[in-house]
């Protein structure tokens, strides 16, 4: 019966979906911000200022380093408003992820990791393997 209903994980996902995919990027598009109209507005391609295809054979030289004289005639590359959003809220929830595991469990990590330094003789697993013989390193 559990699956039938939508848990708060879920309806979170699916409101950050909406929020983002339905709300922000459209808004952020159809107001030009960063020239987001040039583009589609959701590619994984590199773009130029025009909208086009970013040619990667311009700046490069042939040992394909960037030519930095043809780099600036050329100029920058532009990527969508959806890549952005996306790798902007990707980043962002990594460092959700790190900040909440130091916050919420950095204490009981550096106290594991000292009694894992000091105290070798106290994991249940090291004392169950302990009644085995060793396994030879040259097989």
């Amino acid at each position: 019966i559990n699956y039938l209903f939508f848990s708060r994980a879920h309806v979170n996902i699916f409101a950050g979906f909406i929020v983002v995919v339905w709300i922000i990027t459209p808004i952020i598009y159809y107001l030009n911000i960063w020239d987001s109209q040039k583009m589609p507005i959701i590619s994984n391609r590199a773009f130029d200022k025009d909208g086009y295809f970013f040619n990667m054979t311009k700046i490069l030289t042939e040992d394909f380093h960037v030519n930095k004289t043809a780099y600036e005639i050329y100029g920058p590359v532009y990527i969508s408003v959806g890549y952005v959003i996306s790798t902007g809220f990707m980043f962002a929830g990594i460092t959700a992820l790190i900040v909440h595991t130091i916050l919420y469990y950095g204490k009981s990590i550096v106290e594991q990791y000292h009694a894992s330094l000091s105290n070798t003789n106290n994991d249940i697993h090291a004392k169950l393997m302990s009644h085995y013989p060793e396994v030879t390193e040259y097989w």
